[in-house]
């Protein structure tokens, strides 16, 4: 019986993370690098194809440190956002 158990724990995982990873999944896309082939703007999107819904923006220097970032909620921006110097300093927060 313990044997019949683990076997089919065995084969629902498979499908219990193929789930989770259609419905679960957040992505990222690069919009755009510096010359230098550094991100310079990365995109973070939650679900996917037709409900597919901004979740954050973050931009670059071109020497890779953190410019600012973003929350979105409904393709708006929505909660803290943060400005850094290079050096990756903080200069601004807002709300």
């Amino acid at each position: 019986m313990t044997k019949h158990l683990t076997l089919l724990g065995r084969r629902r995982f498979p499908i219990l993370l193929f789930i989770g990873l259609v419905w679960g999944s957040d992505s990222e896309r690069i919009i755009s690098r510096w010359d230098n082939g550094v991100s310079k703007k990365i995109q973070y999107y939650r679900g996917s194809g037709f409900d597919e819904e901004l979740i954050g923006v973050k931009t670059f220097y071109p020497n890779g440190d953190l410019r600012w970032k973003c929350r979105y909620q409904n393709n708006k921006r929505h909660g803290e956002y943060l400005f850094y110097l290079e050096g990756n300093k903080l200069l601004l927060e807002g709300k």
